[in-house]
């Protein structure tokens, strides 16, 4: 093979590995338009489905203050210096408050009890909707009613010391 075939057969070969490449960036764009329309959908499609939950949470809970005592329950809760919790987490909770708004709280560093806001329906996952549709909120605020009775623990301590120390008395004198 002499130098000038080597150097039209190296061009040719240079210039079908450029085609290839062409054809694979060709295919590489397709594929990435496609991701990206797929991710679109998604993205629309979990839009469309959390705005459909955030409605059916809406009813539940126009349906749950429909009935007086429902309302006259968290009403109790409030006066008694709480507050109607859907969920609560390590750092978090959602309230239901007397007037048909939801809170949120959160703790941190610098919040403290006060630092209850209204709740930023957007910022909420499709599951925690979900698990919030599934609650039976009347028997959640009767549970709730019901804690609010219960003493509190510093309170048992004191009782269980004083009925210990007065049975230790009456035992040795």
């Amino acid at each position: 093979m002499e130098i000038k075939e080597a150097i039209i057969k190296a061009k040719e070969m240079m210039e079908k590995r450029k085609e290839q490449l062409e054809l694979q960036k060709e295919k590489w764009a397709k594929i990435k338009v496609e991701q990206q329309q797929k991710d679109i959908q998604l993205r629309e499609s979990k839009k469309k489905l959390e705005k459909e939950l955030l409605n059916k949470w809406r009813e539940k809970a126009d349906e749950f203050f429909k009935a007086q005592d429902n309302v006259e329950g968290i009403k109790f809760i409030e006066e008694k210096g709480g507050h109607f919790a859907l969920e609560r987490g390590d750092r978090y909770a959602l309230y239901l408050c007397s007037d048909g708004s939801f809170k949120e709280q959160y703790w941190g560093m610098y919040m403290g009890n006060s630092n209850i806001q209204k709740v930023n329906s957007a910022g909420f996952g499709i599951e925690k909707i979900k698990r919030i549709l599934r609650l039976n909120l009347k028997e959640l605020v009767i549970e709730q009613i019901l804690e609010l009775g219960k003493p509190k623990r510093h309170q048992v301590d004191t009782i269980t010391d004083k009925i210990t120390s007065k049975v230790f008395n009456e035992i040795f004198g």
